[in-house]
């Protein structure tokens, strides 16, 4: 006598069907892991704006977001120099989906400026692209789903962070909060303030003369209206008398 079922047999994102539309299920499944490109052009939607509200289109790849599809598929480390309107972060997201749904158990970091940016690219964009996947493509259900993070069955998470080098007071924008992280302006002005601290360091324990120099401060300025510069206000350096 066969045993009887039990209660939790059936998955959520089991599908009624018939065994061709099975294999068929199987088949896509195959293809969407093991090309990313296809996954993004055949079944992600991104939220497009037409001028009358926003609507949920296919994401049609240009050539150009097709090769960038690819090199973050075949690169683990990818750096990216782009103007904006250019469809990366709906392509990022796409490959974060791919991750979670086909490698867990994976693990997306999502930073934006402010904390309303980074919950608008989990809980709208990333969720909404998820949303819109065929059931057989979906895991068999959603553990955690707040603004901050998401966690699939399969164990997969993302997580939204507000990272706008900014910790503690807003600046004169309202953007963050704060002092910024420091630009690379600022970062080679403190580099060259200490070789000239260490010269000078060396030049004393030589029993050189040596006479105090003018602060660099305005070499460490650069920051944003109403921001405060790291490393501005470093002390008044030393150098050896002549130089």
């Amino acid at each position: 006598m066969p045993s009887l079922p039990t209660v939790n047999w059936r998955r959520p994102n089991v599908i009624d069907c018939n065994e061709a539309d099975a294999t068929r299920f199987m088949m896509e499944v195959r293809k969407c892991r093991k090309s990313f490109p296809y996954f993004c052009g055949t079944y992600c939607r991104i939220l497009a704006d037409d001028g009358a509200g926003g609507a949920w289109v296919p994401f049609t790849l240009w050539p150009e977001q097709q090769r960038v599809a690819r090199l973050l598929q075949e690169h683990r480390l990818v750096v990216a120099l782009k103007a904006r309107q250019l469809g990366l972060t709906w392509l990022v997201l796409a490959f974060a989906l791919w991750l979670m749904l086909f490698s867990p158990i994976a693990t997306v970091l999502l930073f934006s400026r402010r904390d309303d940016e980074a919950v608008d690219l989990l809980a709208v964009r990333l969720r909404g692209m998820y949303n819109h996947l065929p059931a057989f493509l979906k895991a068999s259900s959603i553990r955690a789903d707040n603004d901050h993070e998401w966690v699939l069955s399969n164990g997969s998470r993302a997580l939204a962070f507000p990272n706008g080098g900014r910790q503690l007071h807003g600046d004169a924008g309202g953007r963050g909060r704060g002092r910024p992280v420091p630009g690379p302006r600022q970062v080679d002005a403190r580099r060259q303030a200490d070789d000239r601290r260490g010269r000078a360091d060396g030049a004393s324990q030589q029993g050189e003369q040596v006479e105090t120099a003018e602060p660099v401060q305005e070499d460490l300025q650069g920051g944003p209206p109403g921001s405060h510069a790291l490393g501005a206000g470093v002390p008044a350096l030393a150098r050896p008398a002549g130089s």
